[in-house]
């Protein structure tokens, strides 16, 4: 089984996103390809990145001991789903800075976009503003993912089970299929290059 990180990039009060979030794990473990773990950026307080390199170059010397536990997180990994809203047409803060706390540990792993919003375009501008940022870490972003349009508190039950999730599980099986495969793929290619 392919271990799998699940990252939420809102860390507002009275979010959605943590519905979306254990929306996306419901689907991932309803198709058993992956272990997966939700990596909430609210509960994991990272600072905003003011190191005095990069780090690559900080060589495991961090300014805050959680930096190195949020890389030794992201280092388990074999992929990743991105879940973020859109704030100002444009992706999180809290998510670039988690980003950019990690370096190496993304290199050459996919990753599938999930944007969600209130509104018609389900986080469509976050989502391509994540694209380049993911490529220059040589991540392999997916075109297959989902943009959840039109969500609010009345899309979820009292246990913040989503209501329409029947409609997601045809969309999300053409996402899971490629997402495997290119999972499969990079993790053989990364071992056989250790």
């Amino acid at each position: 089984m392919y271990k799998l990180k699940i990252i939420l990039g809102s860390t507002r009060e009275g979010r959605i996103g943590d519905k979306v979030a254990k929306l996306v794990d419901t689907l991932v473990k309803e198709k058993q390809d992956f272990e997966s773990e939700i990596l909430d950026l609210k509960e994991w307080k990272l600072p905003f990145f003011n190191e005095v390199g990069s780090i690559p170059s900080l060589k495991g010397v961090y300014s805050d001991p959680i930096i190195g536990k949020w890389i030794e997180k992201i280092s388990e990994a074999d992929a990743f789903i991105f879940v973020t809203p859109e704030y100002n047409h444009g992706v999180t803060a809290v998510l670039k800075n988690a980003i950019d706390s990690a370096y190496f540990e993304w290199k050459r792993k996919p990753a599938v976009l999930v944007g969600y919003s209130a509104g018609p375009i389900g986080g469509a501008r976050a989502v391509e503003m994540l694209r380049p940022i993911l490529s220059y870490f040589n991540m392999l972003d997916l075109n297959e993912g989902l943009l959840l349009t039109f969500l609010n508190k009345d899309s979820f039950d009292e246990n913040g089970n989503f209501k329409a999730i029947d409609t997601l599980r045809p969309v999300f099986d053409t996402v899971n299929k490629e997402f495997i495969w290119w999972t499969k793929a990079l993790k053989t290619a990364r071992d056989e290059s250790v």
